[in-house]
């Protein structure tokens, strides 16, 4: 059917107009709708009467829907995808259509269930992590700990020994690591690992000194990955079994 709208837009020159309209759908869609036209038309009407904010831009949905229904997991990324779903459909369901318009939103039966999944995201769709005590605490343990590691950071960058090997007095991100950048000969005064090099010629260096407390941060990362991993599994269960539902919207 797609192929026969696209020889009619052709030849009616409406293939750029097309293009242009379809940009105002939060995902992609055909354009055409199955079903009673007559009763489609009515509705397109009715939502002509009113005002309503557009529905938020969506990722390409095909791939997800794709593992729900082969009972895989979706990442929480993915999962906040279909969240902005629901949220719209309870915007247009406490909008108070009424007539035809009223009893075909109001008809749309959003499944109970997915509170228990949406009240985790955020607008923004960050993840609530306060609801968790685990990820509560796990976070409390990685500030202490990065605050302890800029600390040692801070008392390696005065020691007096390594003074003139310093470049600066930062502490430098580099792939990932909290380095800091010496001058050549800096290994006769402390141990470390070289991460990387400056285009002037001077290392990036983390200390060996703090690998202690770098290898509890990742392991606390894990841990957390661990329980958010988890929720993803909770919650692509419970969207098993309202693929059908979000197939058709």
């Amino acid at each position: 059917m797609s192929v026969k709208l696209d020889i009619i837009s052709a030849q009616l020159d409406l293939s750029s107009f097309l293009e242009h309209f379809c940009e105002f759908f939060s995902r992609d869609k055909p354009l055409y709708i199955e079903g009673d036209q007559n009763r489609h038309f009515s509705l397109i009407k009715e939502l002509d009467k009113h005002e309503f904010k557009s529905p938020t831009k969506l990722k390409d949905l095909h791939n997800a829907l794709g593992f729900l229904k082969k009972q895989g997991l979706l990442n929480l990324e993915d999962i906040f995808e279909f969240v902005k779903i629901i949220r719209y459909f309870h915007y247009l369901q406490n909008k108070d259509f009424d007539g035809l318009l009223g009893s075909w939103v109001n008809g749309i039966e959003l499944h109970e269930d997915f509170k228990d999944i949406e009240k985790y995201f955020d607008l923004e769709g960050n993840f609530n992590e306060d609801l968790d005590e685990d990820l509560v605490k796990m976070n409390q343990t990685l500030k202490s700990l990065k605050d302890q590691l800029s600390a040692s950071m801070k008392r390696i960058l005065y020691t007096q020994k390594l003074e003139s090997y310093l470049v600066d007095r930062q502490v430098h991100f580099h792939n990932g690591e909290e380095c800091l950048l010496l001058r050549p000969g800096f290994n006769h005064h402390i141990k470390g690992n070289i991460v990387g090099r400056s285009s002037a010629g001077f290392f990036y260096v983390s200390p060996d000194s703090i690998s202690k407390l770098k290898a509890q941060v990742n392991s606390v990362k894990q841990e957390k990955e661990a329980v958010l991993y988890e929720y993803s599994k909770s919650f692509s269960l419970l969207m098993q079994k309202m693929h059908g539902f979000f197939k058709i919207y």
